[in-house]
């Protein structure tokens, strides 16, 4: 199942950078176990995730905030539930 929907990639796409530098800080070690997976998949290496979505100013003033925060919020949800059930 893909837990990234369309309507996942229409918020929030690519992954944050800062000065190309990725926000993310990345394990100095690789438990043995997860090298070869993490040589095909170098996100394995990340300690954080985060998602952003770049809003126009006048987004907090818009009268359907409550409603555009929750279809913000319903777009992430699937991938979020998908990695908090993964580190159970």
């Amino acid at each position: 199942m893909n837990h990234f929907t369309n309507e996942y990639h229409k918020f929030f796409t690519g992954l944050a950078k800062n000065n190309n530098k990725a926000w993310f800080d990345k394990h100095k070690r690789i438990p043995p176990d997860f090298s070869e997976t993490a040589e095909k998949q170098p996100l394995l290496a990340n300690k954080d995730f985060y998602v952003l979505a770049n809003l126009d100013s006048a987004f907090i003033i818009n009268d359907n905030l409550p409603e555009i925060l929750m279809t913000y919020y319903f777009a992430v949800k699937p991938p979020l539930v998908f990695f908090t059930n993964a580190m159970r």
